[in-house]
């Protein structure tokens, strides 16, 4: 069976590629360009990760009244899901002692 063409496959021309925001997940416009060259995996308290061009260790990301802190991953755990060294540990609250 001979194979279907497709032209979108085909041509040397690509469609860009679409970028979201890693806070609230829109569509970012295609005028945004990176501004280094380090690609970096992020993941948020509730444990999304995302992809940035950025190499700091955390990130602040304000969408509107919203301000969304990423955390650099750094590894992975027994269960093979990324964590980061520079999220905070959440405390514990002690109990009283009778």
């Amino acid at each position: 069976m001979p194979e279907t063409y497709n032209p979108r496959d085909r041509s040397f021309i690509k469609m860009p590629e679409v970028k979201y925001c890693a806070a609230c997940g829109q569509p970012l416009p295609s005028d945004v360009k990176p501004m280094n060259n380090f690609m970096s995996r992020y993941i948020s308290v509730e444990g999304k990760v995302s992809v940035l061009n950025s190499n700091e260790d955390t990130i602040k990301i304000k969408q509107g009244d919203v301000t969304v802190i990423l955390y650099k991953v750094t590894g992975k755990n027994e269960k093979n899901q990324e964590i980061s060294s520079f999220m905070p540990v959440p405390e514990v609250p002690k109990q009283p002692t009778k």
